[in-house]
């Protein structure tokens, strides 16, 4: 059974890992329509990833800063929830990480703090403290 589950586990973080690199080059191309499509499978097959975190919290401050009115109120209350699923995988050890996924990891850090200060810049509140 270790087998399988090990064979299973390396298939789930390469898909997960397609995933992260599919919404950087839909973010790239500043496309939010393929990037909600990739958030939405995020949610449905890795909601608990750090990567599903950062991508949910990228694509709503894109999409406020694009059209408030179609952000709904728990998009924006969850934005917490995610800040705290960040921070929590940020103090995670990530020797056992590929270059690649560190990479992303980083890209997506540095992507999540501008967008922040971006959205905190037009007064939205980002962390919950």
């Amino acid at each position: 059974m270790g087998l399988i589950g090990n064979i299973i586990g390396s298939f789930k973080k390469y898909n997960e890992l397609d995933l992260a690199r599919d919404f950087k080059a839909e973010y790239e191309a500043n496309n939010l329509e393929n990037m909600k499509s990739i958030v939405d499978k995020f949610v449905d097959h890795f909601h608990d990833s750090y990567f599903a975190s950062c991508s949910m919290a990228i694509y709503v401050i894109l999409l406020y800063k694009k059209d408030p009115m179609k952000v709904p109120p728990n998009r924006l209350n969850n934005l917490s929830i995610m800040e705290r699923n960040i921070k929590y995988f940020d103090t995670l050890d990530t020797s056992s990480l590929d270059d690649e996924e560190l990479e992303l990891r980083q890209w997506y850090r540095t992507e999540v703090q501008k967008n922040v200060k971006l959205m905190e810049s037009e007064g939205l509140k980002f962390s919950s403290d």
